[in-house]
């Protein structure tokens, strides 16, 4: 968890978890440990200092996700399952996709995502999604309020194309404008699968592909592939959760 990152604990605390303290401790003892080595500020001991805490707060990052991912997969069906692909081009392009295999019928499944405003929110960065006109049909504007690491932002977009029953396109741009803040277009697809033969239970199968242009070019690639595999990862485990309680 981001907050984890930048503060080892806090994102137990928001959690409400007891575990916060340990971590609290844990970075209090690094502290004193870190005094004692260095008595005198220099370049050296800012720079073990920092590589210091930015490891602990990874390791406290990544156990914290994997609590929440434990917490998470209680409430999500066992007859789900899902795929996650994420790919960069030379040319920063971005393809990323999540398939994920549904117990439900696509008729039912299509009740669901057929109602953007509510379905486009079940995803680890969109907290408010604004479709400007009656219904949603191609070139109606959307309004895509964004949330990262506490702050919240605007973005904008426009339904591309809107198949009844079968899906629909979006694009999610920059107030900037479409060359600035990695613009990109959603494609969400849902298809019918076999019958499960044992209970004759209908399923269908849900795909979600991103793709865009990263932007930000000083970021290095190892980085971006993590973040890119870490939102995809995070917004699969959401819809799988979502798409359980319906």
């Amino acid at each position: 968890m981001a907050l984890s990152m930048v503060v080892p604990g806090s994102g137990y605390l928001w959690m409400g978890s007891g575990l916060a303290l340990i971590w609290f401790g844990a970075a209090a003892v690094l502290t004193i440990i870190l005094q004692k080595i260095f008595l005198q500020v220099s370049f050296l001991s800012v720079t073990v200092n920092f590589l210091a805490f930015a490891g602990l707060g990874f390791l406290c990052a990544r156990q914290t996700e994997q609590d929440i991912e434990r917490q998470q997969r209680k409430y999500i069906d066992p007859a789900m399952s899902s795929q996650i692909f994420c790919l960069q081009s030379g040319a920063n392009k971005i393809h990323a996709q999540i398939e994920i295999d549904i117990p439900k019928s696509a008729e039912e499944l299509w009740k669901i995502i057929s109602d953007p405003e509510k379905f486009l929110c079940i995803d680890p960065l969109h907290s408010r999604v604004v479709v400007m006109g009656t219904c949603p049909l191609p070139r109606t504007d959307i309004l895509l309020e964004h949330q990262i690491l506490g702050f919240r932002f605007l973005r904008f977009g426009k339904i591309l194309s809107w198949r009844l029953g079968k899906g629909y396109s979006f694009s999610d741009l920059s107030a900037k404008g479409p060359r600035f803040g990695f613009p990109h277009v959603f494609f969400i697809e849902i298809s019918d699968l076999p019958e499960e033969k044992k209970t004759n239970r209908r399923r269908s199968k849900l795909s979600i592909v991103v793709k865009g242009q990263w932007t930000a070019r000083w970021i290095p690639r190892a980085l971006r592939h993590w973040w890119l595999n870490k939102i995809c990862h995070e917004h699969a485990l959401l819809l799988m959760k979502g798409l359980s309680d319906e």
